[in-house]
């Protein structure tokens, strides 16, 4: 990683996934995906 901070560690739970973390400007991102194709 190129000096973002991650606020915790990636977590997958069957079809999701998700983590979250603070960037070089101090910006907050969280990303999430999910697999709409599991729930079909």
């Amino acid at each position: 990683m190129a000096g973002e901070e991650l606020d915790y560690e990636p977590t997958e739970n069957g079809p999701m996934y998700g983590t979250s973390f603070h960037d070089l400007d101090g910006h907050h991102w969280e990303l999430f995906f999910m697999d709409e194709s599991a729930y079909q």
